[in-house]
């Protein structure tokens, strides 16, 4: 996609005297940019100085939302910090007298029903799988 350039621009500052508030308004034709000019208030006929402006158009960079692809690292840390979840979910529950084929058929077949997931906690691990056990 090609970026848009700016064409032309129109600014209008608008001034306000600090005695009686009366505003007033210079268009970007009449804008003082290099030397200091003078407005008199129309209202109590006060003399103002007018600093010369500039105007400057920055752009921000805008932050991209999207989430930075994974790498095959991420998903092997994943995959690694899993495997220890699941082998601590193993000893937790043959701690409670179950026998490791039993543990091992209700966790595959967790998995095989999308029970348990590579978010889940221990503790929901443990649970799914106690709960699959014949």
């Amino acid at each position: 996609m090609n970026k848009a350039q700016i064409y032309a621009s129109r600014t209008d500052v608008m001034f306000q005297c600090p005695t009686c508030d009366t505003t007033f308004v210079y268009e970007d034709e009449i804008l003082p940019t290099e030397v200091p000019t003078y407005h008199t208030c129309e209202k109590c006929n006060l003399p103002l100085f007018i600093e010369p402006l500039s105007v400057h158009v920055g752009f921000k960079k805008l932050k991209s939302d999207k989430k930075k692809p994974k790498t095959g690292e991420d998903y092997y840390k994943i995959a690694q910090d899993h495997i220890k979840l699941e082998k601590a979910a193993k000893t937790i529950i043959m701690s409670y007298g179950f026998t490791k084929s039993q543990v091992d058929a209700a966790r595959e077949y967790c998995w095989q029903m999308h029970l348990i997931n590579t978010g889940d906690s221990l503790e929901e691990v443990v649970k799914n799988i106690i709960a699959n056990i014949d």
